[in-house]
């Protein structure tokens, strides 16, 4: 798909995954967040050039990593995940006008395949979305072009991405694969990694 750019909002590391306190302790968590960061961006890496993925953070650490990966690097201006990647969408936009990505970064799962299975369900719909594991969230949003519609993360996102949708009257389609599907976000979903080093005590 010509021009497709990836987004990524992530948090610091120490401040991400904090619904995990009771089960995890900080310093695993930040281990935690570094790992599904890095498993993003690979899995980006192997899809897209470097120059195609765009990191919006307000930690320097994963910004300057990012460069040194030859990612876009864009230091978060607001305030929450919502105005993160709308501040990352008028930065690809002002690049150019072709689709937008915007992942998750808790993905462990993710792979190649996944973000391909996206971009072909664009040849049919202006949005792609890809819900959670819940069936409530959303783990990755193509637009056909930044802005298309709002980012509405939050609960039940997924349910507000599909009618933000409908109000722009734009056609949507679902992709619902196991890599997309799976995030980090309760005790039951990190039970279910196999990295032994971080969910054991």
């Amino acid at each position: 798909m010509a021009d497709l750019r990836v987004l990524i909002a992530v948090r610091p590391v120490e401040d991400g995954k904090s619904r995990l306190a009771s089960v995890l302790p900080a310093d695993k968590r930040s281990i935690l967040n570094q790992r599904l960061f890095d498993h993003v961006c690979e899995i980006g890496l192997s899809f897209l050039p470097a120059a195609s993925i765009m990191i919006v953070s307000r930690s320097p650490a994963l910004l300057e990593q990012s460069r040194a990966k030859g990612m876009v690097a864009v230091a978060e201006e607001g305030q929450g995940l919502n105005e993160a990647l709308e501040q990352g969408a008028a930065a690809a936009a002002s690049q150019a006008h072709g689709p937008l990505l915007a992942l998750a970064t808790d993905l462990p799962g993710l792979e190649h395949g996944d973000l391909a299975a996206m971009v072909e369900a664009a040849r049919t719909a202006d949005i792609v979305i890809a819900p959670d594991h819940a069936g409530r969230g959303t783990n990755a949003l193509l637009m056909a072009r930044p802005h298309a519609i709002p980012f509405r993360y939050g609960p039940g996102s997924l349910a507000a991405h599909i009618s933000a949708a409908r109000e722009a009257g734009l056609a949507h389609v679902l992709v619902e694969r196991p890599g997309l599907a799976l995030d980090v976000d309760t005790a039951e979903d990190l039970s279910r990694l196999q990295w032994a080093d971080i969910v054991t005590p």
